[in-house]
């Protein structure tokens, strides 16, 4: 927090002074915080990124751009200040009704958004752990590494960094204060923010309890609480797409200029955050300009759209020659990849969800995830259809197969809420424009990649849609209000049980902060952990890492590469003889160890496998499996196994003992001196 409040200041103060000049009389002082805060963050995060392509991502660099932003931010603050102190003061018109129950249950509601609120943020307190893949394998990993070359780099095994990056850029300043914990609350308040704008969606265009139903909805998901509290990023896209819609209503409402700006820019920001945030963009922008808006704001809603939505995509065109790399491989090439490679990562895009099979539930409690079958036309407008309901009956399909847990699915309730915004006669146009957006953009995730987590940003639009029609069925019958309390009630006890249960379970690292606290927490989750410390604290800094079986490379304090060969060419396999070339071509590359995490070899998924791998003890067990599964490893595709095996039979690695328990093989490359 030490890191993140100051930012989050500099942030809602800079974004201020940038709306002043073009602000709408229209806006409630809520809607300008959140526009506001918003649009600072991306402004910061582009500040960052400038100072890192420029390579001055460096301690002083920083603080001098945040000494130059103080001024208008100290300004920003004050006019923020002013505008919520004048809202709080004047006295407020009643518009909708106050009766016991609404009053009860909107106290009720409060409860509940404010324990989901608090047991995140605690959780955001411990380090990132095994549930985590993503934050150690890359939105962490990569800004750790920026951050130790002073700069953007290229990173060519790890394809992941040449994503857009505009939240990880805010990880930075975490990283680079020796805090990265406040990467997590720096993704917590995207959390927070998100939920003050769908209610301040629900109270603008329906109610205040609407806006607090959808609000809750939103923050009891499973897979939103539990990113509330890890380093990823679908908050942030979540708050910018959310702000974007808001935008766009506003100027279908009011046809202001400020409105198409801001909307322009937050979907601009929401593309800089994530890709996928093209299919909400695109069809926002669309409802925007299909209603028939002054040229000059159409044209300045594409402009900052177009402005603070290309630079990521800009910068990764020139280093690859494609600005959705690794994407679209057949349209745009790619360094560093292949068709094989992008056949391999589109058949793991494919894998999540349903294909061209009826699903059953013995699908979801298969050993192994079932082979892919390519659906018919006819299949994927079945699963349009079914989908809404395989994702609360099975939700393991549509989330990492071998990491089920309770927290990986998005609840029943945007299932049992949406549908009730077509009961009601009389829809209001903004809640038109929600329930068409929420259809069209779940029929786009249903034939696509049907990973459940890219649904997170959906579930407040389809909550605010669900939640107008709550509003008008609860004026004509009483007993839908308590309904509605009871299902939200339902799904917070099961998921706030999870959430409370692990932050007693951790409570001695969420509370005592200190390494070794953390460093209990991380041993607990992670094998490598120890590994990992070893290379950190008994190796050269300069000395890089190859990590095979293996990605999670922040815990690493030196260069990493991801060793398996599908994850890019730059590792020329193919042109190795055997494990001395290889040796030398990593040692030549400063590489000078090798960390192989026997848990994910291929041979530890087989029944046989596995009970080799729990029996081992030593690391002479580990060094003998490790020979034994590698040293005819080419059956499964992969050269460097054998390349590997070849290496330690030759001497030209050998096995670092004191480095190598808990299913992790660390080697130094190199013939010793």
């Amino acid at each position: 927090m030490s890191v993140t409040v100051p930012l989050l200041a500099i942030a809602a103060g800079v974004g201020s002074a940038i709306l002043s000049r073009r602000r709408s009389t229209n806006w409630q002082p809520l809607e300008e915080v959140l526009f506001s805060t918003a649009l600072g963050l991306g402004i910061c995060a582009y500040v960052l990124f400038i100072l890192g392509i420029a390579g001055l991502l460096r301690p002083i660099a920083v603080a001098t751009a945040a000494l130059l932003l103080i001024a208008p931010a100290t300004y920003g603050v004050y006019r923020l200040y002013h505008q919520y102190s004048v809202e709080v003061a004047s006295p407020e018109s009643p518009s909708e009704s106050t009766s016991p129950s609404v009053t009860i249950g909107g106290l009720i509601l409060s409860v509940v958004l404010c324990v989901a609120g608090v047991t995140s943020f605690l959780q955001c307190a411990l380090p990132p752990g095994a549930h985590e893949w993503d934050s150690l394998s890359y939105h962490l990993a990569v800004p750790k590494a920026f951050v130790r070359a002073g700069g953007l780099i290229e990173l060519p095994t790890d394809h992941h960094s040449y994503f857009p990056f505009l939240t990880q850029m805010l990880y930075t300043v975490a990283i680079m204060a020796h805090v990265p914990l406040g990467a997590k609350f720096t993704h917590w308040f995207f959390g927070v923010l998100a939920a003050a704008a769908v209610y301040a969606m629900g109270r603008r265009w329906t109610s205040r309890t609407a806006g607090l139903v959808a609000a809750v909805v939103s923050a009891v998901t499973p897979m939103v609480l539990w990113e509330a509290s890890t380093a990823y990023i679908e908050l942030a896209q979540t708050a910018y797409v959310v702000l974007m819609a808001h935008a766009v209503l506003l100027y279908r409402s009011h046809r202001t200029g400020a409105d198409a700006a801001v909307s322009g820019a937050l979907g601009g920001l929401a593309l800089a955050v994530k890709t996928l945030s093209l299919v909400p963009v695109v069809l926002l922008s669309a409802i925007l300009l299909f209603s028939k808006p002054k040229r000059k704001h159409a044209a300045v809603h594409l402009l900052l759209l177009l402005l603070l939505g290309a630079p990521f995509y800009i910068r990764t065109w020139a280093l690859t020659g494609n600005p959705v790399y690794p994407f679209a491989y057949s349209v745009f090439g790619g360094k560093y990849w292949d068709a094989r490679r992008a056949a391999i990562y589109a058949g793991e895009q494919r894998s999540y969800g349903l294909d061209g099979r009826v699903v059953s539930v013995g699908d979801d409690l298969r050993p192994a995830r079932r082979p892919y079958v390519s659906p018919s036309a006819a299949d994927r407008l079945r699963n349009v259809i079914l989908a809404p309901f395989a994702l609360v009956s099975l939700p393991r399909l549509f989330h990492n197969y071998n990491d089920p847990w309770p927290l990986a699915t998005l609840g029943f309730l945007p299932l049992a809420f949406f549908p009730l915004a077509f009961v009601p006669n009389r829809m209001p146009p903004e809640t038109r424009v929600l329930a068409i957006l929420t259809a069209v953009w779940f029929a786009a995730w249903s034939v696509t990649m049907q990973y459940a987590r890219y649904l997170i940003p959906l579930v407040p639009i389809a909550a605010l849609a669900g939640a107008w029609g709550i509003e008008a069925l609860r004026k004509q019958y009483r007993s839908i209000w308590l309904l509605v309390l009871v299902a939200i009630g339902l799904q917070s006890a099961l998921v706030l049980d999870v959430a409370v249960r692990r932050t007693i379970e951790y409570a001695d690292a969420i509370f005592n902060v200190s390494e070794s606290a953390d460093a209990d927490a991380l041993r607990r989750e992670v094998n490598i952990y120890d590994s990992a410390q070893w290379i950190n604290h008994q190796t050269p800094p300069a000395a890089g890492v190859v990590l095979f079986e293996e990605t999670r490379g922040y815990l690493l304090d030196g260069p990493v590469l991801w060793g398996n060969s599908p994850h890019s060419t730059y590792i020329p396999y193919e042109t190795f003889r055997n494990g001395s070339e290889m040796v030398s071509w990593f040692t030549k590359h400063h590489i000078r160890y090798a960390l192989v995490n026997l848990q994910f070899a291929p041979q530890a998924a087989t029944p046989e496998g596995s009970a080799k791998l729990r029996g081992a003890r030593t690391a002479y067990d580990y060094q003998r499996l490790f020979v034994s599964w590698y040293q005819k490893a080419d059956r499964y595709g992969e050269r460097w196994r054998a390349l590997l095996a070849d290496a330690l039979r030759t001497g030209e690695a050998r096995v670092v003992e004191e480095a190598t328990f808990h299913g992790t093989v660390v080697l130094a490359l190199g013939r010793s001196k």
